[in-house]
């Protein structure tokens, strides 16, 4: 191969490597709204981008090995320009070889593609997307083994593919929601409880119960003053029971110990009380709770309470304080 034709060559595989490169960046930093948008309009190129990220794994392999074979090649030729061009002993070639090629490749190939596309990601991927898409198509056979060491990683982590699926799933929500606070579409406030809501599902109950220390209760022996001065004493409606070897019974209400008048034998009607284990997630412990008609629950177990928890406290985590509850 001649001179020109070498250097030819070597000036297309940089150029393609930095549109592996930079697609990479540019397929992350995409507006999932302004995507499906452009794709109902019926731009092509956006039809042809959602189906490269339909599978990430897939669109993943296909660029690091296109990024990597297109680098490869670029030392190939670069060392033949070198050779073709004389003049350089060598001993030396190597050496002036990285000279030259690593500021190149480290510019051209890395950092202004990726800049480029993380500015214009949706305008660059319209260009960059029917190459990598062809690129997939050719790397196949390649790809196919890694998309099985991918998956044995996986299970050998204990990752199945549901729960990777969840996980992407719902981090591709938390980016719509953010590219629609950032484009005036959802309110901040909005922004946040759909935040909020996706979040509940890694949130344990330990982390918004009241300590049980801090829990003002009652004892199942007390009767009429005592009673009463614990009512008095409590902001809430509702206070746990414990019997004499510290064990919860249950709950009773003010209006029950109202009705029942200034009553002098112990604490008789008492509502039963669910315990909630500690690592619950808020979500469920909300499901569970309003299943039951309950609007408080134990953390724990009755004979090792750690904390209570009312329903108000875990809306909160949603919605934030809810001072008029």
């Amino acid at each position: 191969m001649s001179l020109p034709a070498t250097l030819f060559a070597l000036a297309l595989c940089l150029f393609l490597s930095a549109v592996f490169s930079g697609s990479e960046t540019g397929f992350y930093g995409l507006s999932r709204v302004r995507l499906e948008a452009d794709a109902r309009a019926g731009r092509r190129s956006a039809r042809l981008v959602e189906r490269l990220i339909g599978d990430d794994r897939g669109l993943l392999i296909t660029i690091l090995i296109g990024n990597n074979l297109m680098l490869e090649l670029v030392t190939t030729l670069g060392d033949d320009s070198l050779v073709l061009a004389g003049g350089v002993p060598t001993a030396y070639r190597e050496l002036v070889l990285t000279a030259i090629l690593t500021p190149v490749v480290f510019v051209a190939g890395e950092l202004l593609p990726k800049d480029l596309f993380r500015h214009r990601p949706h305008t660059l991927l319209g260009f960059a997307a029917p190459i990598v898409g062809a690129a997939r198509l050719l790397f196949m056979p390649l790809a196919l083994p890694l998309r099985g060491l991918a998956v044995l990683l996986e299970r050998a982590l204990g990752l199945g593919g549901e729960e990777v699926s969840r996980a992407l799933s719902r981090e591709a929500v938390l980016d719509i929601i953010d590219e629609g606070a950032r484009t005036g579409a959802l309110a901040t406030h909005v922004q946040t409880l759909a935040r909020n809501v996706l979040q509940l599902r890694s949130i344990p109950v330990r982390e918004v119960m009241v300590p049980w220390k801090k829990v003002q209760s009652m004892e199942a022996e007390w009767a009429g003053e005592r009673q009463w001065e614990a009512l008095l004493q409590s902001p809430f409606t509702r206070l746990p029971v414990s019997a004499g070897d510290g064990r919860v019974v249950g709950y009773v209400h003010e209006l029950d110990l109202l009705g029942d008048g200034y009553a002098p034998e112990p604490v008789t009607r008492l509502r039963p009380m669910v315990a909630l284990d500690p690592e619950l997630p808020v979500d469920a412990a909300i499901s569970r709770m309003r299943t039951a008609g309950l609007r408080m629950a134990l953390v724990g177990t009755p004979e090792q309470p750690q904390g209570l928890v009312t329903l108000k406290d875990l809306v909160e985590t949603i919605a934030g304080d809810l001072a008029g509850w």
